[in-house]
C-alpha cells in the first residue's frame, strides 16, 4: 500500500504484500535443496563415470541457485514485514529485492534447459539408478512450473495503467496519504478500455458477443474506471480494508448491544410503526402508507413460491440436494426431445426441466401455465405468466440473477430516465440495465398476447407481478411501466437491488408495489453511493490502522477460527455470533466506530436513514428501493415456518 514501484510504474501488489509468497516459495525450496542434496550423495558414487560430468555441473549450479533463492526471500520477508500498512519508507529496499530475486531467474533458465538435456535423453544414463533419473526428470518438470509460475504471477500483478498512476499520484505517501489518484482525460478512456478487456475476458464463454452484451461490457466498465481508477490500492488493501471496517463495524454493534437491554417499547406515529419482538432484534419492521389491505406477510409469502418457481431447476436441484431429480421425474417429459416443446414453453431444454421445477415449486398445472420463457440473455430475463385461482390473481414471475449475463444486467448500474412527469420536470430515473430488462419483458407480453389472453379468460381477475433480486428490481419497473395500461397492478418485490429508482419516483409506487427483505442482506441496500460511501470508510480505516498487514490478516483468520470453535461448543444464541475483532488491536484507541451503510435498519418512511447514507455522494444520482418496506431482521426464528422458508430461499 500503495502499489509496488519497480521498473518505473505501480503493480496490482503492495510491498507489504510479498509474506505469504515467500514463505511459500522458501517452502518449496527447502524441500527441493534437500532432495538434490540427497541426490548429490548418492550421485559422488558415480562421479567418475563416463558422462555423469553434465549431472555434477547441474547438481552443483542447483546447490547454490537454491541457497541464494532461499536467502533472498528470507530478506525479502525481513523487510515486507517492516512497517505498517501506509508506510512504505521501511519497505524500500523490497523492490530492490526483487530485482536482484529476478536476476537469479536467469540461471535458473539455464540450470533447468541443462538438467532437462540430461535427464531426457537415455543416453546420459549409463551409471546413474533408475530412481536418480526419475527424480532428476520430476526436478526439472516442476521446475519449469516453477518458472510459469512466476511468469503468471507478474502477469497477474501487472497494471496497465501502473506507469500513469505512479505520474499522477496526488500527493507522497510520506507527506499526506489521501491515497487517490487523478487520471488525465486520455489515461481515463485507457482505464475504460482496461475494464472493458477485462469484462470481455471474464464473461467471453458466457455472455456473448452480440450488440447488447457490447454495449454492456462499456456501460459496466465506464462505472468500474469511475469507482476504482482514482484511489491507489491493490486488492489485499480491499481485504485488509474490509477486515477493518467490520471489525469496527462490530465494535459498534458491542457498544449498541449495551443499550438495548431494556424491553422495547413502541411509539407509533403517522409516519412508521415498529412492531417489536421485546429484544433488539425485532421479527418485522413495517413502514406503511395507506394500510393496504393486500400489503401482508402472509400474501408475500404466497407469492414467494412464485418467484423461486421462476429459478428453474438449478435452484430446484440446489434446495433438494440429493432428492431433486426424483421430485422433478414425474413432471418431465423427455419424449418432447423428439416432438418438440409447447407453443407457451419457450427456450426450455428438451425434457422440460425447468418448466418441472415451476410446477413443483408452485403447484401449478400445466393449464395453469399461459407464457413461459427461459431465454436469458444480456438484458433478457426468464419470466412466465401463470393463473393463481387462490388469490384470483394473473401472476407475471420474473427470475433474478442466475448466470453472467444476469451478472452483467445487474452491473450496468448507471441512470436511465424512464419517463418525465410535471409533479418531477427533472424526470424519473432508474437503474440502466434492470430498465432494459424490464422493456424486454414488456415487449415479449406484447409480442405474445399473454396478458391479455389471460385477462380475457379470467376478466374478474387482478394483476401481480413479482420477482426476487434482479428479477424483483425487474418487476417493480414492470409494474411502473404497465401502471397506466393495467391500473390495478400489484407487485411483490423481494431483495429489491438498493439502486432501483429515484427516490420521487419510489414514493410513486408505494401504493402498488410492496418490497420484502430480509435482515442485513445486502443487495436492498447496494447502490453506487453506498459504494462510494464504503470505498470512503475504507479508505480512513486503512490510514487509522497502525499494525502491519500479515497481522491484521492472520489476527482476523485466528478470531474467524476461534469463532467457529466456540460456536461448535456452545449452541446457545448468544454465542452464536463470536467477535470476529477481539484479540488484536488493529485500530488505534483515538478512533471511533463506523457503520456500513448497507446494514442500518428501514425504520422510517420511504427508507429514508439509508437515503441520508446514499445521498452523501452528490456527484451520483441517489437511487433507492421501490415502494412499500417490510423488513425482516435477525431474529427469523420467530417466524412461522413457510415465512423463513420463502425469505431464505
Amino acid at each position: 500500500m500503495p502499489g509496488l514501484v519497480a521498473c518505473n510504474r505501480r503493480w496490482g501488489i503492495g510491498s507489504d504484500d510479498l509474506l505469504f509468497p515467500a514463505l511459500f516459495e522458501i517452502g518449496i525450496r527447502m524441500l527441493w535443496l534437500c532432495v538434490v542434496i540427497g541426490i548429490f550423495v548418492k550421485h559422488q558414487i558415480h562421479a567418475s563415470c563416463d558422462g555423469s560430468e553434465l549431472l555434477s555441473i547441474y547438481l552443483i549450479g542447483v546447490l547454490v541457485w537454491l541457497t541464494l533463492v532461499i536467502a533472498v526471500n528470507m530478506v525479502i520477508i525481513w523487510f515486507t514485514t517492516k512497517g505498517s500498512i501506509i508506510e512504505i519508507r521501511p519497505r524500500q529496499f523490497v523492490s530492490k529485492l526483487l530485482y536482484f530475486r529476478l536476476v537469479l531467474v536467469i540461471p535458473e533458465i539455464a540450470w533447468t534447459i541443462l538438467g532437462t538435456l540430461w535427464a531426457f535423453p537415455s543416453s546420459n544414463h549409463v551409471c546413474e539408478s533408475k530412481d536418480v533419473v526419475i527424480i532428476v526428470k520430476i526436478a526439472t518438470i516442476l521446475a519449469w512450473i516453477m518458472l510459469l509460475a512466476i511468469l503468471l504471477g507478474v502477469f497477474i500483478v501487472f497494471d496497465p495503467l501502473g506507469a500513469v498512476k505512479l505520474e499522477n499520484s496526488l500527493s507522497n505517501l510520506e507527506d499526506d496519504p489521501s491515497l487517490y489518484v487523478e487520471l488525465p482525460t486520455i489515461a481515463a478512456l485507457k482505464a475504460r478500455q482496461v475494464w472493458k478487456y477485462r469484462m470481455k475476458l471474464l464473461c467471453c464463454c458466457c455472455a456473448g458477443l452480440d450488440e447488447h452484451s457490447q454495449h454492456a461490457y462499456t456501460d459496466i466498465a465506464s462505472l468500474f474506471a469511475s469507482l476504482f481508477e482514482d484511489v491507489d490500492l491493490v486488492p489485499s488493501d480491499i481485504v485488509v480494508g474490509l477486515v477493518l471496517l467490520h471489525t469496527k463495524q462490530f465494535q459498534a454493534l458491542q457498544a449498541a448491544s449495551l443499550t438495548c437491554d431494556q424491553p422495547d417499547t413502541a411509539t407509533p406515529s403517522s409516519s412508521s410503526m415498529v412492531i417489536t419482538a421485546g429484544s433488539c432484534s425485532s421479527v418485522i419492521t413495517k413502514v406503511p402508507t395507506q394500510e393496504q389491505e393486500w400489503m401482508t406477510i402472509n400474501i408475500a409469502c404466497h407469492f414467494m413460491k412464485f418467484a423461486r418457481g421462476s429459478y428453474g431447476w438449478p435452484m430446484f436441484m440446489y434446495s433438494n440436494i440429493g432428492t431433486g431429480l426424483c421430485q422433478l421425474w414425474t413432471e418431465m417429459n423427455c419424449c418432447l426431445c423428439c416432438r418438440g416443446q409447447p407453443d407457451f414453453v419457450v427456450d426450455d431444454n428438451c425434457c422440460l426441466c425447468h418448466a418441472a421445477a415451476l410446477k413443483n415449486i408452485t403447484g401449478l398445472k400445466d393449464s395453469d401455465l399461459i407464457y413461459v420463457s427461459f431465454h436469458n440473455r444480456v438484458y433478457a430475463v426468464p419470466f412466465y405468466v401463470a393463473i393463481d385461482h387462490a388469490t384470483s390473481s394473473i401472476v407475471v414471475a420474473i427470475r433474478g440473477t442466475l448466470s453472467l449475463r444476469d451478472a452483467l444486467t445487474d452491473l450496468n448500474a448507471e441512470c436511465e430516465f424512464l419517463f418525465h412527469s410535471e409533479n418531477c420536470p427533472s424526470g424519473f430515473l432508474c437503474h440502466r440495465g434492470i430498465y432494459r430488462a424490464a422493456v424486454f419483458v414488456r415487449d415479449k407480453l406484447e409480442e405474445s398476447n399473454a396478458l391479455n389472453d389471460a385477462l380475457a379468460l379470467y376478466q374478474n381477475y387482478s394483476l401481480v407481478i413479482t420477482g426476487h433480486s434482479l428479477g424483483a428490481g425487474t418487476a417493480s419497473v414492470l409494474a411502473i411501466l404497465l401502471k397506466q395500461k393495467y391500473p390495478g397492478v400489484r407487485c411483490f418485490a423481494f431483495s429489491p437491488p438498493g439502486g432501483l429508482l429515484s427516490p420521487d419516483l419510489a414514493k410513486q409506487t408505494e401504493e402498488f408495489i410492496l418490497s420484502v427483505m430480509l435482515g442485513d442482506d445486502f443487495v436492498p441496500r447496494l447502490s453506487i453511493p453506498a459504494i462510494e460511501e464504503l470505498k470512503s470508510n475504507l479508505l480512513q480505516c486503512i490510514l487509522e490502522c497502525d499494525q502491519p498487514k500479515h497481522k491484521v490478516l492472520l489476527g482476523s483468520f485466528w478470531n474467524i477460527v476461534k469463532s467457529n470453535m466456540a460456536a461448535s461448543e456452545q449452541s446457545g444464541p448468544e454465542n452464536r455470533a463470536a467477535s470476529p475483532g477481539v484479540g488484536i488491536p488493529l485500530l488505534n484507541s483515538t478512533h471511533h466506530s463506523v457503520t456500513l451503510p448497507y446494514t442500518q435498519p428501514v425504520q422510517r418512511k420511504h427508507f429514508g436513514n439509508l437515503e441520508r447514507h446514499w445521498s452523501k455522494c452528490s456527484s451520483i444520482p441517489t437511487l433507492v428501493p421501490p415502494g412499500e418496506a417490510y423488513v425482516h431482521t435477525e431474529d427469523c426464528d420467530n417466524l412461522p415456518v413457510e415465512v423463513g422458508r420463502s425469505l431464505f430461499l
